[in-house]
């Protein structure tokens, strides 16, 4: 075997570098995740001693919890750089439809929660960009 065909064998494999404004959405994305599951209550007016009451007491159900934990590994998963992001952060989409839309109905989801979504298959769209670049793993 040649030297130059050695050196590609045993060559370490480089993912491309990150631009600025790359890294910089993968924060924001990642920061989102945090927020979604550890914050949401805060967002709701509300505090996690009400929402352990709520769900002790079955006003709400363990499912619920469910789209939060799943947006969250999505978005670890793409702080990490990793290609199972695209399928957690895309699926939490039709999860969260779902599970609003059982509970309150499908009318009852505002225009705010369809531009959520928007957003986050903007960040599918996102993850498949970097991932067809190589960048992630």
């Amino acid at each position: 075997m040649s030297v130059t065909a050695e050196a590609l064998i045993t060559a370490p494999e480089v993912s491309p570098s990150l631009r600025t404004w790359e890294r910089a959405l993968i924060w924001v994305i990642f920061a989102l995740g945090v927020f979604g599951l550890f914050g949401f209550p805060y967002a709701a007016g509300t505090t996690w001693q009400a929402v352990l009451e709520l769900t002790r007491t079955g006003a709400l159900p363990i499912i619920g919890f469910v789209p939060p934990i799943v947006f969250f590994i999505g978005t670890t998963l793409l702080f990490f750089r990793r290609k199972a992001a695209t399928f957690w952060i895309g699926l939490h989409i039709p999860l969260a439809v779902a599970y609003l839309s059982s509970r309150y109905g499908i009318g009852s989801i505002s225009t705010f929660w369809w531009f959520g979504y928007l957003c986050e298959a903007l960040m599918v769209g996102f993850c498949i960009r970097l991932w067809a670049r190589g960048a992630l793993k």
